[in-house]
């Protein structure tokens, strides 16, 4: 892959014991995996920063650039090591959906599941590869409505060890890039006002990589103490959501130091970390572990039978 060096909006750290890996849409309708590093290509300093922070200060998108943090980002560059997956058209999607087929929509999908809602397993293919690049408009075709939401080329990463180092960076505007505001100029443009020194992303702590073992543990004993619905992969999912929302209860309302003591460290260091989101993360980690190393008996679980859009989200409200 030629391009190295990409810029992800609204970022403002690279934090392995804060990231969340790829995980399947917690809905049955939706392609886009939660979780993951979503960046876009780097443009320039001055006039075109990426592709995605120029989409959303178009006129129409306004709203985007109105409810992100668009002036803090994260600029780095890939290891050449790193495996990506690169979709320049839609050829080499259709055949990572035979490699890569995705059970949670075969199994779980609303609506008719043929050959244009194909999807990918994120989750079965971060084992073989560090991320996925999307060319836009070049995957956009007929035979697939997966990349419709998908905008702007992307970056996708599954992890933060296959980047080379990245920097700080604040984005400003020379003038007013609001229409609708008074001071608005349309000879306004984007530059970089302000860059860190290069930094090495550094791998899960240890304190994290033992907290991982322990909220592992408290995800499978809840799954053993619990009887998970198998009558089909929906409720099979949904009990999981279930338990998921029931181990970071358990974390939050119980004592686990060495929780306190990592959120702690990020706390001296300056990181305004939400102990709650902290959590999440982990539990989630956790589930999408245990979604691809039980996927052959998930193969085997019947269809749901579900046929309108439904959103799991509600499940792991506290």
């Amino acid at each position: 892959m030629e391009q190295k060096t990409f810029i992800s909006i609204n970022k403002t750290d690279m934090i392995s014991d804060l990231f969340r890996k790829p995980l399947r849409p917690l809905n049955n309708y939706a392609f886009k995996p939660n979780g993951g590093l979503w960046a876009s290509p780097y443009g320039s300093d001055k006039y075109f920063i990426s592709e995605w922070h120029d989409y959303i200060f178009e006129r129409e998108n306004l709203y985007l650039a109105y409810f992100t943090n668009s002036k803090n980002a994260c600029r780095f560059t890939l290891k050449d090591t790193a495996k990506i997956l690169e979709f320049k058209d839609i050829n080499d999607y259709i055949i990572a959906t035979k490699k890569y087929p995705s059970l949670h929509h075969a199994l779980s999908y609303y609506g008719e599941y043929d050959e244009k809602h194909k999807a990918i397993d994120f989750e079965l293919l971060s084992r073989d590869y560090d991320g996925i690049y999307v060319r836009s408009p070049y995957i956009y075709s007929p035979q697939t409505v997966v990349f419709e939401n998908w905008v702007v080329s992307t970056l996708l990463l599954f992890n933060l060890q296959c980047i080379e180092s990245y920097e700080k960076i604040t984005i400003d505007w020379n003038k007013d890039p609001f229409y609708y505001n008074p001071n608005y100029d349309e000879e306004c443009y984007p530059y970089i006002s302000k860059t860190s020194n290069l930094t090495e992303v550094q791998p899960n702590s240890k304190e994290y990589i033992e907290l991982y073992e322990i909220v592992k543990t408290l995800f499978i004993n809840n799954l053993l103490s619990n009887n998970l619905d198998i009558s089909s992969y929906d409720k099979y999912f949904k009990s999981l959501l279930i338990n998921a929302k029931k181990t970071i209860n358990t974390i939050l309302e119980g004592s686990f130091p060495l929780c306190d003591e990592i959120i702690s460290k990020y706390r001296e260091k300056g990181f305004n970390i939400n102990k709650e989101y902290f959590i999440f993360n982990i539990v989630f980690n956790v589930l999408a572990d245990f979604l691809n190393n039980n996927r052959d008996k998930i193969s085997l679980l019947p269809k749901s039978k579900v046929k309108t859009k439904e959103d799991y989200h509600s499940i792991l409200q506290r």
